[in-house]
């Protein structure tokens, strides 16, 4: 009798544990909105995880983002464009500049204006719904003159009609570490708060502070939060601020409850492609049926989408909730 009873007790905290995880899987599922082949025709997007000539860039398809209407921008750095998608994945009009431009870093504000930083040089080029430019920014101009060398954004944030701007200084002229910068701005470049960091070390260290082993990547409007884990050095492709995008994301509720985790594991599971970290060194051999995650971005209103990426191709999923695809 008493070993019946256990395994009865056995089996309820059973179910009790692992029920939440069924629900996850079943409330779950994956939509394609983008699937493109790697190029340089105007229907193609270039190929930066470095193909059989060529070495990687140093944090594939870092700009990535999607408006409240479900329009998907991805960085095109080889061809010096930001590729435009609809939702349902037919190319639009790109996103360009009348001089040189390598996009960087790409976020969306809730009224749909599109920043996008160039890692040429330290600016921040903001783009109307319809892809005009509206203006220009660049802060190490602005706030150090010529004084110092200018470097990439490390970081480019929208949220709640702010815009927060993440930089350094290269002050190597005057033998001095470079200091980063966290800058909060209003939607028109008017400062409204900064932090200095002793260097992009430090930086780092301050985003680990709320949960240990992971980077809050997104909030949305309803106060979820989504948080990158962390594994410095595992893969080899880590950006600037050695910060993992290419491992599991996170969904915290607002009270701190986890709803759920997606890794490449769940990913494999529910597709017809096998999804895994791929060291730096292996980059240029991803083909075929494997792919790896690159970006991940959630909307305002709490819409996720994935970007998955080889040699040869460059997709991008929505990832829903129970039945939702608005």
């Amino acid at each position: 009798m008493k070993n019946r009873y256990y395994k009865q007790m056995v089996s309820v905290l059973l179910f009790f544990i692992l029920c939440p995880l069924v629900n996850w899987a079943q409330q779950l599922s994956l939509y394609e909105t983008v699937s493109i082949k790697t190029g340089t025709g105007l229907n193609d997007i270039g190929n930066q995880l470095g193909g059989k000539k060529e070495q990687p860039y140093s944090d594939p398809f870092k700009g990535f983002a999607v408006t409240s209407r479900g329009e998907i921008l991805i960085q095109d750095v080889v061809n010096m464009r930001v590729q435009r998608f609809s939702r349902h994945g037919t190319i639009l009009k790109p996103l360009i500049m009348p001089d040189l431009f390598w996009p960087g870093e790409i976020c969306v504000s809730e009224n749909d204006e599109i920043f996008v930083s160039d890692d040429r040089i330290e600016r921040v080029i903001t783009f109307s719904s319809d892809g005009t430019v509206v203006r220009t920014f660049n802060p190490g101009y602005r706030y150090f003159k010529l004084l110092y060398r200018s470097v990439p954004i490390l970081s480019l944030k929208c949220y709640k009609n702010k815009l927060t701007l993440v930089y350094g200084i290269d002050r190597v002229l005057d033998n001095k570490i470079m200091p980063i910068y966290e800058d909060i701005y209003d939607l028109n470049f008017s400062l409204l708060h900064r932090k200095e960091y002793s260097d992009d070390r430090a930086y780092y260290s301050s985003l680990l502070d709320k949960m240990p082993n992971m980077i809050l990547a997104f909030v949305d409007n309803r106060g979820y939060h989504y948080y990158y884990t962390i594994s410095q050095g595992h893969t080899g492709r880590e950006n600037r601020l050695g910060i993992n995008r290419d491992q599991a994301l996170l969904k915290y509720s607002p009270s701190g409850d986890l709803v759920f985790k997606i890794d490449s594991e769940w990913l494999s599971r529910n597709m017809k492609y096998h999804v895994g970290a791929v060291p730096g060194s292996e980059l240029t051999e991803l083909k075929g049926n494997n792919l790896s995650i690159f970006n991940w971005y959630v909307t305002h209103n709490g819409n996720l989408y994935i970007l998955l990426a080889n040699n040869d191709l460059v997709k991008v999923f929505r990832i829903i909730e129970g039945d939702d695809r608005k």
